[in-house]
């Protein structure tokens, strides 16, 4: 999937086999049927696409990547998983982000985020959907085929810290950081491949 100037997806991704533990727990959430009352996207006067991020549970690459966007001036950035475990963001993923010069900001107070499940409204309202993983990706597919033309993937891929050491949220918040700055700032481009290769 190609991502234009105006956020548009110009690309469709073919769906894989769905992975049985994937499989099993977009059963067991339901969260393709979940409607969603928050605004999100509104008009702020941001003019940059509406980027949704997605990983597993929410609580570290994920609100990681909308941190850094927002920082970047993509203020519309948010982010979902593919659980509902309504836990804050990670401790290590804070400190990674800190020490990264990413600061908690009025406009990026990520020390106040809770994780919460993607459901149908937050696709729809997104012009860019990005999961960390193709496994990921391929759940979204299998979830959401009618938004398919917008769901892509991080380049390469971002591994997940969880349960690991600090070295690990540097190393995947560096990895976010590469990816997106390869799709949206490098050269002043907002055009990246977001198939992925993993």
């Amino acid at each position: 999937m190609n991502v234009n100037e105006t956020g548009k997806a110009t690309e469709s991704l073919a769906a894989a086999p769905l992975p049985t533990l994937e499989k099993e727990a977009v059963k067991s959430s339901a969260f393709a049927d979940e409607v969603i009352s928050e605004a999100l996207c509104e008009d702020i006067g941001d003019s940059h696409p509406c980027v949704l991020f997605i990983c597993t549970g929410n609580t570290c690459r994920s609100p990681m990547a909308e941190a850094y966007m927002k920082s970047r001036g993509y203020k519309t950035a948010f982010s979902r998983g593919l659980f509902d475990t309504g836990a804050p963001i990670s401790d290590k993923s804070v400190t990674t982000l800190k020490s990264h010069g990413i600061n908690p900001a009025p406009d990026n107070n990520y020390t106040d985020h809770i994780s919460k499940t993607v459901a149908a409204g937050d696709i729809a309202r997104a012009d860019i959907v990005l999961a960390m993983t193709n496994e990921q990706l391929t759940t979204l597919i299998f979830s959401f085929p009618q938004f398919s033309d917008k769901l892509g993937v991080m380049p390469g891929g971002i591994p997940d810290p969880y349960g690991g050491d600090q070295k690990k949220y540097d190393e995947a918040l560096e990895a976010i950081i590469s990816a997106l700055d390869e799709m949206f700032f490098t050269g002043g481009s907002t055009t990246g491949n977001t198939k992925g290769d993993e």
